[in-house]
């Protein structure tokens, strides 16, 4: 615990450099050295930030892998198996119940062993000894710098005080002011001596540590790498075991043309930009799950609001505002079949009364009303 004549001095060394009234000592090494710490453990809050959400869009991304399985398997042996007509109830032609369940419970088992699994071993050897790093050697090595700080400070202090002792021995008037004069700058002297001692030595120990550090932060990098490595190869193999054992029974054909399909797309490059198509927004839709960035409520919303979109552009396409004396001219002669049909010649000019989504249009020519077909005209 620093004594208050510590604190007091070093407060009034602080303030003075601050102002340019005294010199700093400064180690360009350790100056170097301590700047590289400090970014290099904010970059590895950073990287366990980066991490933490990786295991957070995997959770989802398995999550949503393992509800689109119950999904499937309602449509199986669930709420989805839905009868035919009363008459003819068990007509259907859905064959694979037993190997949609198995499906299904392999998903579970993905979520609910695989990847916690491999969360767990991902957190204790990949991201643990990171925040150990962080939460542990950082405020250790803070603390080391903040002593070696004040004795930085202090032996300033002492150098700055024995230059001051020095001038005023040296411009004393008299042999007494003289003497009182060398025998303060002896005193001060002892007192640069022992602070630029523990400066050093802390000064030395701290670029020590810092080096110490920079080596332990390495090997926490590294051992971060091979955990995110070696858990990522375990999720997609174990994950794979299983689902290559509960689809085993699928129909091999149609699973070998499915599965041929996607080994000639990686095998040629992947999808060309423009041949993606609405399959680009389904990916960014489970790039925004998986990551977070949306959930299923946002998503569901945002299908809500576009189905509406989408039903009121096509009300709009649908909707027929007639001007008065709409004009249409014929195309084709039209030979009536039905008693309330118009019968019309090409070239004649039909006022439009009322349009028709069945593609009959009803209108009038020369005091007569009637329907006639759409494509038989064309509009002015």
């Amino acid at each position: 615990m620093p004594k208050f004549k510590d604190i007091k001095r070093r407060g009034v060394e602080t303030f003075l450099q601050a102002v340019g009234a005294s010199e700093t000592t400064v180690d360009a090494v350790y100056t170097e050295e301590y700047d590289k710490f400090n970014v290099m453990v904010d970059d590895l809050n950073e990287i366990g930030a980066g991490l933490s959400e990786y295991l957070i869009s995997l959770k989802q991304n398995y999550g949503l892998g393992n509800d689109l399985a119950e999904v499937l398997d309602s449509y199986y042996n669930g709420e989805f198996n839905r009868p035919w007509i009363s008459s003819n109830p068990n007509l259907s032609h859905l064959t694979m119940h037993q190997e949609v369940a198995k499906m299904k419970q392999a998903w579970q088992e993905n979520d609910e062993i695989v990847r916690k699994s491999v969360a767990h071993v991902w957190i204790n050897r990949g991201l643990t000894p990171m925040r150990a790093f962080v939460n542990t050697v950082t405020p250790d090595i803070e603390d080391a710098c903040t002593l070696r700080e004040n004795y930085r400070k202090d032996a300033d202090s002492y150098r700055r005080r024995y230059g001051a002792a020095q001038k005023k021995a040296q411009s004393a008037k008299t042999p007494e002011k003289k003497s009182e004069a060398q025998q303060e700058q002896a005193k001060l002297n002892v007192k640069l001596d022992n602070a630029n001692k523990l400066y050093e030595t802390q000064n030395e120990l701290v670029k020590g540590e810092l080096e110490k550090a920079k080596i332990a932060r390495d090997e926490a990098i590294e051992m971060m790498v091979v955990t995110v490595a070696a858990c990522q190869m375990e999720l997609f193999e174990q994950s794979y075991k299983r689902m290559v054992s509960a689809c085993s029974s699928f129909p091999p054909e149609k699973m070998k043309q499915v599965r041929s399909a996607v080994q000639n797309m990686i095998r040629t490059g992947g999808p060309n930009p423009g041949e993606v198509g609405s399959g680009a927004s389904t990916a960014r839709t489970a790039v925004n799950l998986v990551t977070g960035n949306k959930t299923m409520g946002d998503l569901r919303k945002e299908r809500e609001e576009q189905e509406q979109k989408e039903a009121a552009a096509l009300a709009k396409a649908r909707e027929v505002i007639m001007k008065d004396n709409a004009n249409s001219g014929t195309l084709y002669d039209n030979i009536p079949d039905d008693s309330d049909e118009l019968a019309f010649s090409a070239g004649d000019k039909i006022v439009i009364i009322k349009k028709d989504d069945s593609g009959w249009w009803e209108g009038s020519l020369g005091g007569r009303k009637g329907t006639f077909p759409a494509n038989f005209v064309t509009e002015d």
